[in-house]
């Protein structure tokens, strides 16, 4: 296995059609910068496909995302791929959370899940250089015919198969989480926690009160059983 350098990367792009809409600008070195697409998909988006407005993509701190790439593929099957994020977008948290490779044969768009795990909201913008894509020969014929075989991007499709419900553990859905419960609390009356404390102490009082006559009843009560089990188990004096 060996990785494709630059001229051979530039050679076999053209001639083979590996990456449809194919610029040679995006060579960079031995690899080759994917651009951002326009459509998305993210958990505050009710999983409802978007298009990017403006050509601008923003992604809020905490939110997992949907991206796709603006180019198709055509992977030969003696080669495969290995793709990443730029480390610009890196640095500021965004990061890849889905694979890392792409298998011989993959023809389709790429669909990116990422997450931004900074404290800043990130923008991207349509048509720029987001993603990088390396290739490796192989040392024989591998044919890939998996679910992602012919991926037209972030679509309705796609997000059938692929999209997480609407409530899940990321941090931005927690967040709103918390913000929701206390709004819910924030509806009671200032005095909430006085009402709460009087009606503790009427509880209180009440148990001590039952606990008291409890006390003085259940005795007299055990007595008077104990007499009359007496008269009533005691034979007659003859």
């Amino acid at each position: 296995m060996s990785f494709l350098g630059e001229q051979e990367l530039k050679d076999r792009v053209e001639v083979e059609k590996i990456i449809l809409d194919f610029h040679e600008d995006n060579i960079k070195s031995n690899h080759y910068e994917l651009t951002l697409g326009q459509s998305y998909c993210s958990t505050t988006t009710n999983s409802k496909v978007l298009k990017a407005e403006d050509n601008q993509i923003v992604i809020e701190p905490g939110e997992f995302y949907f991206l796709e790439s603006s180019e198709t593929l055509h992977i030969p099957n003696n080669l495969m791929a290995f793709i990443s994020i730029k480390s610009k977008v890196k640095f500021k948290g965004l990061i890849n959370i889905s694979g890392f490779h792409v298998d011989p044969n993959f023809q389709g768009k790429l669909v990116f899940s990422v997450l931004n795990v900074g404290t800043n909201p990130i923008n991207l913008t349509v048509g720029d250089p987001l993603f990088q894509i390396w290739f490796s020969t192989l040392t024989s014929i591998t044919t890939y015919e998996g679910d992602h075989q012919g991926l037209k991007g972030v679509n309705g499709e796609f997000l059938s198969k692929y999209m997480i419900s609407s409530t899940n553990a990321y941090p931005a859905d927690l967040q709103k989480q918390i913000h929701e419960i206390e709004k819910k609390i924030s509806i009671y009356p200032s005095n909430t926690q006085e009402q709460i404390h009087e009606l503790k102490t009427k509880l209180s009082n009440i148990y001590l009160f039952v606990k008291i006559i409890s006390g003085v009843i259940i005795p007299i009560v055990i007595s008077i059983s104990v007499m009359l089990a007496k008269n009533y188990f005691t034979p007659p004096v003859v």
